[in-house]
């Protein structure tokens, strides 16, 4: 009895729990307290992507098996922390409905999900109600029965979504898929509207008396300003917008610079010498004098967190009304803002501030492209006045002090590109143009740091509740996966790298003007951790920065909106209602998840926008840049648009081998051929639509 019951212990497996995370391929990994357990297909029982699930370890010899397998497939991963594993049930689904093409033949209709992370077909179950669809449409589907390793998954059609080649159909997938809502609530449609129609029935503002030295050093629009002002006001206004006095800066020269196809301008700059002083004027569209706090438009934007910018369209926070007119700082336009006016000194500290609410009327809308061509040296902007002209010269020399500063206190430069693509009237991409931080971007971006920290720090002294923009340390074990690849590029004088911004600052400057530059920024950008919104500060490794908020852009970020209430309140010398300061650690959260479902979903959507763009180039020769190397082959970006793809292994010389210390493919003498960060020169020989994947051979 004793030895049976002995051996019965030892057959005993471990169990742990965690979420599921499905790969394109098929193979999945699962995080548990017990470290990462690495799963094949054949191992998954029926779960899908982001089910909760219980694991088990698989023993030595299954686990070899296994291993073998995962290296004949191409999955396997070079990784002591990976333990080989196998689903042994699912205790949380995820999915009650999933979205997926309908297929239908001889009567039998099988729903194919759109999500490649989802490997299993849905039967339609013939004796339930489904709404009439024809073959190809995409469909959603409610699941009433899930897979397991001797059934198939089905359900019934809840919605047909539309034809699968009809306009739109792209983005609106993928907003289902990540939660993302395209239609604002009723509510907070009509409150936008009474807010449209109340302010559009108000009187015009008076004119200015004040000069700009008066306004600027302190004096308030007066009674008779304050009145009218009201125009611009939601009747349901928090009591801290009344007590607090506007200042009249309509007299002062701001002008909002911004990409040509923006639509909403929620920030603003000025700049001044008064008295011999430089004064930096930050003005943000005053959006929390619209928006009531727990008011229909208010939960409409919190739960959205933030504005959805894809391709082919933008999802606002905020209804029209407000995001595009009321609260837009439009030229020629009285609006309502939310001033931080900093005294520099002559190396760009800050020597003095004041946050103040006001009302200004911006000059001009300026674009990057014509601020750049200013800057640098080309002949005079029409658009662009001798006053603005001047002030934006001096906002150059400043934002250059600014990075210099930030720099040498420990801020990470990680300088990267950004595609944006070009579509015709039907959405289809026509071009692709690339993104670099210019001077121009630079001098907003400078100006919008130094604002957003300055509330922070002042928030922080007062000890007011509030919400931060936080980045934590990068972890020591994700900087020591990284050191060995900066080492074999040849970005690392020792195999150690420390959790040094200074360190980490030093190689991205090394690698500038590169070709391996965007590599090596994103080899380093995969070892720190996320920024995230929070109620406590605990510093900004990114920024090096003593206090740090999102503070200067209300209209696209609800964080934003937040501190702008927070602040007005701790101005005024009130206290917040309780109901908000007992769920900023919940907004704070959701704003930090939804942030990342926002990334997310404009990464997919351009991705499928890229590889439609590139089927017409099949058979183009292409430069690209291997940013991967695996059993499966070279993982590469196009140079030109960023797009990426793959060299399949099976389509490299024979005789060349993968060897996963040094990542690359060396020949039969271990000589490296093809490495991490050599510029290639590819064909392009097919694109998958639906993955979106492209596949490249070396020519």
């Amino acid at each position: 009895m004793a030895r049976n019951a002995h051996k019965a212990r030892r057959k005993t497996r471990q169990l742990s729990s965690g979420s599921l995370r499905l790969t394109r391929r098929g193979y999945g990994f699962v995080d548990t307290p017990e470290g990462e357990f690495f799963i094949l297909p054949s191992k998954l029982n029926g779960a899908m992507d982001g089910d909760y699930v219980e694991v088990v370890r698989l023993r030595s010899l299954e686990a070899r098996r296994n291993q073998q397998r995962a290296e004949t497939a191409g999955t396997a991963r070079n990784s002591s922390r990976e333990q080989l594993g196998a689903v042994k049930r699912v205790l949380v689904r995820k999915h009650q409905t999933i979205i997926g093409r309908l297929l239908i033949d001889q009567g039998i209709k099988v729903v194919q999900p759109l999500d490649p992370r989802i490997p299993y077909d849905i039967f339609i179950d013939p004796q339930l109600v489904s709404r009439p669809a024809q073959d190809a449409d995409i469909v959603l589907v409610r699941l009433t029965s899930w897979p397991s390793r001797l059934t198939a998954a089905s359900g019934y059609i809840e919605e047909v979504i539309g034809a699968a080649e009809q306009q739109g159909l792209d983005s609106e997938l993928i907003c289902r898929k990540y939660d993302i809502p395209c239609q604002f609530s009723a509510a907070a449609l009509e409150a936008a509207r009474e807010l449209s129609d109340y302010v559009s029935a108000g009187s015009e503002l008076v004119p200015s008396t004040a000069g700009a030295s008066d306004v600027l050093s302190g004096q308030s629009a007066g009674e008779s300003l304050e009145v009218r002002a009201q125009a611009l006001v939601s009747k349901a206004v928090a009591q801290p917008e009344q007590l607090l006095q506007r200042r009249d800066l309509r007299d002062i020269v701001t002008f909002t610079i911004d990409p040509i196809d923006a639509r909403d301008f929620d920030d603003a700059l000025s700049v001044e010498y008064v008295n011999g002083e430089l004064l930096l004027g930050v003005h943000i569209a005053d959006v929390s004098a619209y928006v009531e706090l727990f008011g229909a438009i208010d939960l409409e934007a919190r739960q959205r967190a933030c504005s959805v910018y894809l391709p082919d369209q933008v999802i606002a926070m905020l209804p029209e009304e407000l995001s595009n007119d009321l609260c837009s700082l439009i030229p020629d336009q009285d609006r309502l803002a939310f001033s931080v006016l900093m005294t520099m000194n002559s190396d760009g500290s800050v020597a003095d501030v004041q946050f103040f609410t006001s009302i200004i009327r911006s000059d001009c809308r300026l674009t990057y492209d014509a601020v750049d061509e200013l800057l640098q040296g080309s002949a005079s902007q029409p658009e662009i006045s001798s006053a603005v002209a001047e002030r934006l010269r001096i906002l150059d020399r400043l934002a250059r002090k600014l990075r210099r500063r930030r720099t040498a206190r420990g801020a990470i430069d990680f300088d990267t590109e950004e595609a944006k693509l070009l579509l015709d009237d039907n959405d289809r991409p026509i071009a692709v143009e690339l993104r670099r931080r210019t001077a121009a971007t630079s001098l907003v971006e400078e100006a919008m740091i130094l604002a957003n920290e300055q509330v922070a720090q002042y928030m922080m002294q007062a000890e007011a509740p509030m919400v931060y923009r936080v980045h934590p340390d990068p972890l020591p074990l994700a900087l020591s996966e990284v050191a060995k690849l900066l080492d074999l590029l040849g970005y690392l004088k020792s195999s150690n790298i420390t959790v040094q911004a200074t360190q980490i600052q030093a190689i991205l400057t090394a690698a500038q003007s590169s070709p391996e530059q965007a590599l090596i920024s994103n080899i380093l950008l995969r070892a720190m951790q996320r920024a995230y919104y929070a109620p406590e500060y605990i510093g900004h490794f990114g920024l090096g920065s003593a206090g740090y908020c999102h503070f200067t852009s209300p209209i696209r970020r609800y964080p934003d909106l937040i501190v702008h209430h927070l602040l007005k309140y701790q101005l005024a010398g009130d206290t917040p209602p309780r109901e908000l300061t007992q769920q900023l650690a919940i907004i704070a959260e959701h704003c930090s998840e939804r942030e990342q479902a926002a990334e997310a979903a404009t990464r997919e959507a351009t991705k499928q926008k890229l590889a439609v763009y590139l089927m017409d180039q099949v058979g183009q020769s292409f430069t690209v840049l291997v940013n991967g190397v695996s059993s499966l082959g070279l993982f590469v970006q196009e140079v030109s648009t960023t797009a990426e793809g793959l060299i399949s292994r099976d389509s490299l010389a024979s005789g060349l081998f993968y060897d996963a210390e040094q990542y690359c493919y060396s020949d039969q003498s271990g000589e490296p051929v093809l490495c991490l960060g050599q510029c290639l020169q590819v064909r392009l020989t097919a694109v998958d639509l639906r993955l979106s994947e492209l596949d490249f051979v070396l020519v």
